[in-house]
């Protein structure tokens, strides 16, 4: 998931090295085709198997979310993050409510923004799209500055060199 050539020092790495030592005999040989194994007690494989589980989902869901998409398409993925990785119950239906509002609201704020092109998921690239726009004139400046900043915080005024004279 770090995104390097090998998968050294990774989840996955440690995964395999969990597997292996459950393949290989605890013979004193820790090492297979030079890979480390790691020994663990085979009676806990219940709990290894829904960690490595656990370790798929979030390869799968970095994989997906390192991908640009439209606004759309990231409301699926909050939505599929959501029902991945939880378990809600009865006494979470309001803040699953709350959750399914917020991305309706972005959803709506971004149709409002002309925001159609895909986006990468880092801040800096929604950030400059929004310059970009507003430089452009396609989006006002309260509007680019709300998308910047938010609503907590008012623009700046900024002082015309016109005379009102």
């Amino acid at each position: 998931m770090r995104g390097a050539e090998d998968n050294l020092f990774t989840w996955q790495q440690a995964l395999e090295r969990i597997v292996l030592g459950w393949m290989l005999p605890d013979d004193g040989s820790p090492l297979w085709q030079n890979v480390s194994a790691w020994y663990g007690d085979v009676n806990r494989l219940d709990v290894f198997g829904r960690f490595a589980a656990f370790i798929r989902t979030l390869s799968r869901l970095a994989a997906e979310w390192r991908k640009p998409a439209a606004a759309e398409e990231w409301t699926e993925r909050c939505r599929d993050l959501m029902q991945s990785l939880f378990l809600p119950d009865a006494d979470d239906q309001y803040a699953l409510q709350q959750f399914e509002q917020a991305l309706a609201k972005w959803q709506e704020e971004t149709a409002l923004a002309g925001f159609q092109a895909p986006c990468r998921n880092t801040p800096s690239s929604a950030t400059s799209a929004a310059s970009r726009q507003r430089k452009s004139g396609r989006i006002p400046a309260r509007r680019h500055h709300l998308l910047q900043h938010g609503a907590d915080e008012e623009p700046a005024v900024q002082k015309s060199s016109a005379s009102w004279g």
